[in-house]
């Protein structure tokens, strides 16, 4: 019996170990998969040769968890899934924190709801439409949304705003576990690769 009281304390807090699956740099309302690693490489002409990689995991199945590496500093952020998405139904929606260590970005909490509407042709009918509107501090203070329009399962328009500046560019989708993005910001071009596991 003594075991328990621990086991309904630390359900709630290991579920909280969670932060939003990213569009391009803003939080979505949607996660990875509990039983899934995201491994995300960065790259920009801004960045002046540095680059920026992450490794995510879904938590419990209601967050994700993501450590972050950037010019020799690590820092990690968190969040929780208060509502999964239900495609043409529901938004997903994510409260959480980045950064909490605060060594390159800055911490931020958000709230991030994101939409997802079915397409049915017959090249994009397993890539909805996603999206994403929210708010927040720090980095993220004010509203920001975001696009994903799927032209094919394969190839997306990506757009979003951060609170400080619009990105737009094109994601590709190379394998069902590993995608590509090429994004432009003004007075930069972003390289990113994605490989879940």
């Amino acid at each position: 019996m003594t075991s328990r009281p621990w086991l309904l304390l630390g359900l709630p807090l290991l579920a909280a170990v969670a932060r939003a699956d990213e569009l391009i740099s803003i939080p979505t309302g949607l996660r990875v998969p509990e039983d899934q690693w995201s491994l995300r490489y960065s790259s920009a002409q801004a960045l002046r040769g540095k680059y920026r990689t992450s490794l995510a995991h879904g938590v419990l199945g209601v967050g994700e968890g993501r450590a972050e590496w950037f010019d020799g500093a690590l820092d990690l952020s968190f969040g929780y899934q208060l509502l999964p998405s239900l495609a043409d139904k529901l938004p997903g929606l994510m409260v959480g924190v980045e950064q909490l260590g605060n060594r390159f970005r800055g911490r931020s909490a958000y709230v991030a709801m994101t939409f997802e509407f079915n397409q049915y042709g017959e090249r994009n009918a397993e890539s909805p439409v996603q999206f994403t509107l929210g708010g927040g501090s720090g980095r993220l203070a004010g509203m920001f949304f975001g696009l994903k329009l799927p032209a094919t399962n394969e190839f997306a328009l990506i757009s979003e705003y951060d609170t400080s500046e619009i990105a737009a560019g094109v994601e590709l989708r190379l394998r069902r576990d590993l995608k590509t993005q090429w994004v432009f910001r003004r007075g930069s071009t972003t390289l990113q690769f994605e490989f879940r596991f």
